[in-house]
């Protein structure tokens, strides 16, 4: 067991993230089912068959794919900031792609209810190093 996961700022996040997606109830976003402590604590998560949208980098997606990928994701974000929730982390490793076709939007771990009190570890940076955001217009760098 990692030692954060006895740590009570781990505890409140994982918490808080079990209860934004057990609320949510969407096509597009993996269902929690359970969350429980063991030696630590764990969410029971639906399984999804397939492979992240980054994984199919390089496979080649057409156009009308690409469209349909993006589409159920922006529903799936539109459904959760509808309920307050807000993702935070949505990069194509947390994008899951179904044999079948469906896209699921994963890893709500940094997922913030809006208007919730931010939970981070001093001096530590939460997400995904590398992807950061820009917030000053005048200041985005333009990537290709």
């Amino acid at each position: 067991m990692w030692p954060e996961t006895k740590a009570g700022s781990f505890i409140d996040r994982i918490q808080r993230e079990a209860a934004a997606l057990a609320a949510l109830d969407h096509p597009n976003i993996i269902g929690v089912y359970d969350l429980r402590k063991g030696d630590g604590w764990y969410i029971a998560a639906e399984w999804v068959e397939g492979g992240t949208l980054k994984s199919k980098f390089g496979q080649g997606f057409t156009i009308d794919e690409g469209l349909r990928v993006g589409a159920e994701i922006a529903d799936a974000l539109g459904y959760a900031h509808s309920r307050g929730v807000f993702h935070r982390v949505v990069k194509p490793s947390n994008v899951m792609l179904t044999p079948d076709g469906v896209t699921k939007l994963a890893d709500f771990g940094l997922a913030k209810p809006l208007g919730a009190e931010t939970i981070t570890e001093t001096d530590a940076i939460v997400g995904t190093v590398g992807i950061q955001q820009q917030w000053d217009r005048m200041l985005m760098e333009i990537r290709r």
